[in-house]
């Protein structure tokens, strides 16, 4: 039994689909560190509001990181 959860953790058994949202997560997650000093002093939309500083940090910080870290740690661990 503790054999096949192994198994079914992991790279391999993730559809062609998820694999390449994985990418375009991390992709997405370098370039959001790479536009970070330019969201701290010009700002960025969020919800008809115009945040900057900490505001938005914590705005991508959530967004660009935290949400698509829990979600390829879920994929990963296979969690409905």
């Amino acid at each position: 039994m503790e054999q096949s959860s192994k198994e079914t953790k992991g790279w391999k058994p993730i559809p062609w689909p998820l694999k390449i949202l994985a990418v375009v997560l991390v992709l997405w997650a370098v370039g959001s560190a790479m536009n970070l000093p330019n969201l701290l002093s010009n700002g960025q939309p969020f919800f008809g509001v115009f945040v900057s500083g900490t505001a938005a940090l914590l705005v991508v910080l959530f967004f660009d990181f935290i949400g698509p870290f829990v979600f390829l740690q879920a994929l990963w661990n296979r969690k409905p």
